[in-house]
């Protein structure tokens, strides 16, 4: 009789390592499941990520040839207007400069040193 009281213990015993065994064959294929979606998802991160840094990119030169052309085109009509005013006289020049007409040398250089300001901070925000 101990025996069989021995025998049946030993089969649920068994029975319950047989069925935890299962659990965790499921659990198993779970995790791996999701750790090939986790997998996936960081795979199409990274993708998207360098397409990102591409971009950046492209809109650093494009930004950068934009600032050039309005550095080029200031420097132009900067030569235009002291090609056009060498022949000024002295009250020609301060009546110009009372209108609001005439621009300093200054001021154009203050555009161009806030433009390259404006091209290094878009720089520096990538």
């Amino acid at each position: 009789m101990a025996e069989e009281i021995e025998l049946q213990q030993l089969e649920e015993s068994i029975g319950r390592l047989l069925h935890d065994f299962d659990m965790l064959q499921k659990e198993k294929a779970q995790l791996e499941e999701t750790l090939r979606a986790r997998e996936a998802t960081i795979a199409e991160l990274r993708h998207q990520l360098e397409e990102s840094g591409m971009e950046k990119l492209e809109i650093e030169d494009r930004v950068g040839r934009m600032l050039q052309r309005i550095v080029t085109w200031e420097q132009e009509n900067d030569k235009k207007a002291q090609e056009e005013k060498p022949g000024a006289s002295v009250s020609e020049a301060a009546v110009a400069a009372e209108d609001g007409t005439a621009e300093s040398a200054d001021s154009s250089s203050s555009h161009q040193t806030t433009l390259f300001k404006v091209a290094d901070e878009s720089e520096n925000q990538y």
